[in-house]
């Protein structure tokens, strides 16, 4: 945020300087050219050489707008960035601050630490689970609709029927981040296997 609102500033001040450069320029050549013509020429001159000014002026206050405006857009767009995701199969919006928190949640988000990459752009995908129609939908952050394709600045990818895999991830991911509601639900949805134990070497021996 900070380095965006830099870089208006500097945008702002190149854009003045160069049109005081040009407006210092033009009335100093309005002054040679007042000394070395007739009056009547003179005069010609000097309403074509305001008239250009007054048409710079204008530029740079339309260019300054422009700039302005599409900070804002972006602005605003950021605002819906990871605000709400949704399944598409099923139509379900969520907020994210609490899409994993919330029991009543029909959502869960995961792996974004560790998200697929596509080699052609590097843009992080990640998975979104559904507890409603058990998919995965694979997802992306495209906060300007570069795609054209987003929805309140999210791309969606693939929908596909989860397996005990996608759980198992879920359930990973809720342990490693005490998300203990997480955990419950996807507990309800998934049977995790005991970890069988070791034997001694006595019952290796009587056992053979």
């Amino acid at each position: 945020m900070i380095i965006v609102r830099t870089t208006l500033k500097i945008v702002r001040t190149i854009l003045i300087t160069v049109h005081t450069i040009s407006i210092i320029v033009r009335i100093t050549l309005i002054e040679i050219t007042a000394f070395m013509t007739t009056k009547e020429i003179a005069g010609v001159i000097i309403i074509t050489e305001i008239s250009l000014i007054i048409r710079e002026i204008g530029k740079a206050i339309s260019e300054t707008k422009n700039v302005c405006l599409t900070f804002n857009k972006g602005q605003a767009l950021r605002k819906e960035i990871m605000k709400y995701l949704r399944c598409p199969k099923c139509n379900i919006e969520e907020k994210v601050y609490e899409i994993n928190i919330r029991k009543e949640a029909t959502l869960a988000m995961y792996n974004e630490f560790n998200p697929k990459v596509r080699i052609s752009d590097g843009l992080n995908i990640y998975p979104l689970y559904c507890f409603v129609c058990k998919s995965v939908t694979e997802w992306a952050s495209d906060p300007f609709n570069n795609s054209n394709k987003a929805f309140k600045g999210i791309e969606y990818f693939e929908t596909r029927k989860s397996n005990k895999k996608d759980l198992k991830e879920i359930n990973a991911y809720a342990d490693t981040f005490d998300l203990q509601i997480l955990k419950d639900k996807v507990k309800n949805k998934i049977k995790m296997k005991k970890p069988k134990k070791r034997k001694s070497w006595y019952q290796k021996l009587f056992a053979d």
